[in-house]
């Protein structure tokens, strides 16, 4: 029988004790190791006080930044049975107290600033600060015996396509998702993982967190994304291991005066969105190495991985399927699973996995249709069984009964030399026409750009029902934390 993740924690405790299990460098400055000994007392000790804030199965928020001791709370909310629902720190209140009641949360767990406005929402409010980083080794052993394996992961959609949902999916199939990144990636004891990445998002979650644990990997943890940092980090050699989205290779490649070969790093792979090839190429120039993609949902975690060291290796892929995972490609109009597409067709995306969540809170349907989660996104995979995602469903535009792929457009706009950032909605004009519109955000700091030249680079490029008969100026974009358009916040200025 496979180890549970807590056995792996021992393991990793017993058998490098003094090796560093988390390297966080503050903003201050500083630097905190905690080794691996030290990591699991913590998070046992923290464990044995959340049983007395929470029965098992109570929703604990954790609104907290990139620091060892929200590590540790994770970790102890699994070890402690209760369904541990991790939240951005940059949420609105009325964003935390929505998932606070639409949870029905009991405790939360953050900086006091972010979990000040859940008084009297919650029950229980405990600040980060009061997560230890070390623990007794009896006390220890006591709450990993503890342990029933009841936890869940409470997740927020990224509500990209409409309101965010509240996604639970059960302990078993997250650490199942998290060994199989684990042996994709090829994640070792020896490895040190970089880590920018929110961990209270599912990309990190399962790379950051459950992967490098049970690999038994050191995280070097930053607080947030710094060009600089990372770039130091790099050249030092003191990363091996890199998770980032399509904006933090585009600012490293950026930051870059010269190339240079960063001896330690072995694996770098996006994910949160589309890899452009101008980023590929440019990350690939200035670091002597190629970038993998993952692609997944919160719903699922990761999906598939793109390795740079398979042959035929195609940059565009999202790669191939994770292990124990089934991926079919239905009829966009009429998808029926027991009617799969054949290879090279597009169609919608439909996929099946231990992983995926068991139910939406506070919605009775199911989110499966004959066992398969619909993605949202249109796909197809080629021979290689590689898959390549297209667009996505809810996002097609309607022109005079064609459909536009906004994703189609917005690949053509980004690659004007002035374009930073680019995002095509559809425009209601009446209940029967829709207008495609391009909000454009220039290069230079938000600087105006050519519009007449833009609109005749997509003449020249797209259809002509595919070229946005509107065109919006703007200073950026609303972003997810993984640097993801935010769709559903755009409105007409």
């Amino acid at each position: 029988m496979a180890m549970s993740l807590f056995q792996h924690l021992e393991q990793h405790a017993a058998r490098q004790p003094e090796a560093s299990a988390v390297v966080e460098h503050r903003d201050d400055g500083q630097t905190l190791t905690v080794t691996w000994r030290q990591y699991h007392n913590a998070i046992a000790a923290f464990a044995q006080s959340l049983r007395k804030a929470a029965a098992p199965g109570q929703v604990v928020l954790l609104i907290a930044p990139n620091r060892t001791q929200t590590m540790i709370a994770f970790f102890a909310a699994l070890l402690a049975d209760v369904a541990v629902y991790p939240l951005s720190p940059h949420l609105s209140e009325h964003e935390r107290i929505e998932a606070a009641r639409r949870s029905g949360a009991t405790a939360c767990i953050g900086l006091p600033e972010a979990t000040a406005c859940l008084e009297g929402v919650v029950t229980t409010r405990i600040a980060l600060n009061a997560v230890p980083l070390v623990g007794d080794d009896a006390a220890a052993a006591a709450s990993m015996d503890a342990h029933k394996g009841t936890a869940r992961l409470l997740l927020q959609s990224s509500g990209t396509t409409g309101l965010p949902k509240i996604v639970s999916r059960e302990l078993a199939g997250v650490v199942a998702m998290g060994d199989s990144c684990r042996r994709h990636v090829g994640v070792t004891s020896d490895d040190r993982m970089l880590a920018v990445v929110p961990v209270c998002h599912s990309y990190g979650i399962d790379h950051e967190l459950l992967s490098a644990m049970l690999a038994g990997a050191t995280v070097v943890l930053c607080p947030r994304f710094d060009a600089a940092q990372v770039h130091t980090l790099l050249k030092r050699d003191e990363v091996s291991i890199f998770p980032g989205v399509p904006f933090i290779f585009d600012a490293l490649a950026k930051f870059a005066d010269a190339p240079m070969k960063p001896g330690r790093l072995r694996r770098a792979f996006s994910a949160g969105g589309p890899l452009p090839a101008s980023v590929f190429d440019a990350f690939s120039e200035k670091y002597s190495l190629r970038l993998g993609q993952i692609y997944g949902s919160t719903e699922f975690g990761s999906i598939t991985y793109n390795d740079p060291d398979i042959t035929p290796f195609d940059h565009a892929s999202a790669g191939r399927p994770m292990d124990n995972l089934t991926l079919r490609i239905l009829d966009r109009e009429h998808p029926r699973a027991d009617a799969p597409l054949t290879t090279g067709e597009e169609g919608q995306l439909a996929v099946a996995a231990p992983s995926m969540l068991t139910r939406y809170i506070g919605h009775d349907e199911s989110p499966l249709t004959d066992g398969l989660f619909h993605v949202g996104d249109l796909a197809r995979v080629d021979a290689q069984g590689r898959l390549f995602i297209t667009g996505r469903v809810k996002l097609l535009i309607e022109v005079g009964g064609l459909k536009v792929n906004p994703l189609e457009v917005e690949a053509v706009l980004s690659q004007h030399p002035a374009v930073s950032d680019v995002v095509v909605v559809g425009v209601p004009l009446s209940e029967t026409i829709t207008r495609v519109k391009a909000i454009v955000v220039w290069k230079g700091n938000g600087g105006e750009g050519d519009m007449d030249s833009l609109r005749r680079f997509a003449r020249e490029r797209l259809a002509s029902y595919k070229v946005p008969r509107i065109f919006e100026e703007r200073t950026s974009l609303p972003k997810s934390a993984t640097g993801k358009i935010l769709r559903g916040e755009l409105q007409p200025t």
